[in-house]
Parts: structure tokens; sequence; C-alpha cells
């Protein structure tokens, strides 16, 4: 179910990642428990989605997708077409009973602008549906517009088309997620920790018949992470090393930012935080987030991939709120975000799946930061 809230598909993945941590030999962090509960609130899509001409339903995912802010919505009429040139016809024109269409460019800009005035005739559409020359790309939120809003590819779409016929269920729901965690205890130094996290959680269901897969956003962090429990478990750390797979991340950090806020007490015994998210391709390198802040240690990961000649590049940047890194950044915890760049573009859409990754530079970014951890 793509590893979201709707279909409950990441308590899924999490019952699998707990027997996962067992079978590899972590041991609970806390207690007996590998979990660590949290809610948070969002909008989810698990009922009807359709979107057509009356003809004939698009296809979800690849037509067309739902705005995350999208409320519900059944309904057939007829197409109002809004360009820049024409937008300022709000002050005299009605678009009660019909279905919007606009470029996306200009609702972004409306948003933008707080042009609240526009935003409000636009919202007494029916239906508002949002052109794009981009790919589609899902997101996540807990807020609903008044509206249903779709985004469609400006390429699938025909200015001949009249009438549109659409059916959308929604709700925003509190959902029970968890974060997962396992530790292997230190040889010397034990209330000491280096970590490695990534999430574990993806976009889920978009309808009761289309998911986003998720293979490299994050299923391609979450195994490097398993896989470290295996090296560890047979190759014993001088530091006690934590696991921290996280629920949330796609709905805004929720689940490293709630796991950070009740486990302050533990922060200044981090070492140093290694957080993978994208980690299936590498054709052009990998990108060390929060890497203009610890020149020496960039510097080290290059001389141990120029001995092994592994990653044609390693590139940095500075602190970025992109991933779960981001939480512990802000309590000083010192970390790096690694994330692999080049080969295939997919993401978050339906076609991130496991046949298309094809891991290419996964074992050298494995390796590279196995070595680079063993030299603490």
């Amino acid at each position: 179910m793509g590893r979201g809230a709707s279909g409950k598909g990441d308590l899924r993945a999490a019952d699998w990642l707990v027997q996962e941590m067992k079978r590899r030999g972590a041991q609970p962090f806390e207690g007996t428990s590998y979990t660590h509960p949290f809610t948070y609130a969002i909008n989810v899509f698990e009922g009807e989605m359709a979107l057509g001409d009356g003809k004939q339903n698009w296809s979800p995912g690849v037509d067309y997708i739902i705005h995350s802010k999208s409320n519900s919505g059944k309904g057939k009429a007829s197409i109002v077409y809004i360009d820049k040139s024409d937008s300022s016809r709000f002050k005299n024109s009605s678009l009660k009973n019909k279905a919007a269409v606009l470029p996306k460019l200009i609702f972004s800009q409306w948003m933008k602008k707080g042009n609240t005035q526009r935003l409000q005739w636009l919202y007494s559409a029916a239906c508002i549906v949002l052109l794009t020359e981009d790919k589609l790309v899902m997101g996540l939120s807990d807020q609903v517009f008044p509206t249903v809003v779709f985004e469609c590819k400006q390429s699938k779409w025909s200015r001949k088309l009249t009438h549109l016929h659409w059916d959308v269920e929604q709700a925003v729901v509190q959902h029970n997620a968890q974060n997962i965690v396992g530790k292997i205890e230190g040889t010397q130094v034990k209330d000491s920790f280096i970590v490695f996290s990534a999430h574990y959680d993806h976009l889920g269901a978009m309808g009761n018949s289309t998911y986003f897969p998720g293979a490299n956003d994050n299923a391609s962090g979450v195994s490097m992470v398993l896989e470290w429990i295996n090296y560890f478990t047979t190759h014993p750390p001088k530091y006690s090393i934590l696991f921290l797979l996280f629920a949330g991340e796609e709905a805004g950090l929720k689940g490293s930012t709630r796991w950070v806020e009740e486990h302050i007490p533990v922060l200044p015994q981090i070492r140093f935080l290694f957080n993978l998210d994208l980690v299936g391709t590498g054709e052009e390198g990998i990108m060390l987030v929060n890497g203009t802040l610890y020149p020496a240690e960039v510097e080290r990961i290059k001389q141990i991939n120029n001995q092994s000649k592994g990653l044609p590049f390693i590139k940095t940047r500075g602190p970025a709120a992109n991933s779960d890194h981001y939480p512990f950044y802000l309590h000083k915890v010192p970390c790096f975000f690694l994330y692999t760049l080049g080969g295939i573009a997919y993401y978050h859409d339906v076609f991130d799946k496991p046949e298309t990754l094809r891991l290419t530079h996964y074992t050298d970014v494995f390796q590279l930061i196995t070595q680079f951890q063993n030299e603490w």
C-alpha cells in the first residue's frame, strides 16, 4: 500500500522491520520494545479515485494525481479554462458548478502572492484541474482545500475537452504511527552512539487501486541500515550503534521530530549521525548535506573514496530541512544526510519500483561509510 497512512501500509512495514531487527541481532534501545509510537494528522485518499471526460477514466498516477490538500467530491461539470491573460475575470464571472482548468504556475503564483480574492473565486468551482509541464510529484498534507483539486500533465490534456467527471473520497485522520529503534552495544564505549537512520514510510495510496512503491525513496536507505545490523553483529563496534527507522518523514519529518523531542538527554551522547535517503543510484556520486559544516569529516570520506575508487564524485552542501537528520541538526547533533545522484529520476511517483532501481553504487556507499565509521 505504499507504506503510508492510507491503508495503514506503514504499520504493516513496521511489523516486518521489528522482526528483521530481532532476526539480524539488534537489541531494543529502551526496555523490551523496538517501537516508539506517535500520532499525526494527515489527509488521506482511501476510497474512490476517478477523473475523466465522461467517456473514459484517465490513469491515476500516470495521467494525473490528486493534490495533497484536495477535498472530497463527486460530480460532472462543464469546463471553464483560465489563462494568465484573462485571470482578472474573477471580478464578474462565476465558477459555481463548473470545472476550472488552469496552469499550475498561475495557481502557484496566486498562492505565493496571497491573492485571497482570486483564490476564493477559484475555490468556488466544483472541481479544479491544474495543468503542469513538469512531472507529476505526489505530496502529503494535513490541510484541505475547499474543493476537489487535481494535477494533470499538460501533454495528456486536450483543449477540445468540454466536460469533466470526477470522484474523490478523502478524510483527515489521526494516524497512529511508530518509529523503529534498535541497538548494538559497543565493546569499549557503551554510552556513546553512532547513529544510522532512514525513513521507512512513503506516500501510501491514492484511491483504492493506485499506490506509490517508494523503492528508492526510501526502501533503499532502510535496506542499507538493515545491512549495517548484519555487519555490526559480526564486527562488534567500539561505540554503541543506534539504528533509527522513522515513520512520518513524508508528512513533514513527524517521526524524527517526535523522537528527538522525547530523547533530549540522549542527544549529547550521539557522536555522529548518518541519515540515508534515496541511495539507490550514484552514477553522479553522492551528496553530503551538512558537508560544509564538517570539512574534516568530508575530507576523510574523500580520502577513503580516493583509495577505493568507488564513487565518481562526493559533493557537499549546507544545512537543509529535507530529511530526518534535520531535527538532530537543530539540536547540534553532528550529522550528515547522504543521498545518491544521477540515474533514474523517479521520485514521489508510481514508477519508483524495485525493478527500475539499479543500485549502481549501493555497495560503494555502504563500504565507504562503514570504513569511515570504523575509524572513530
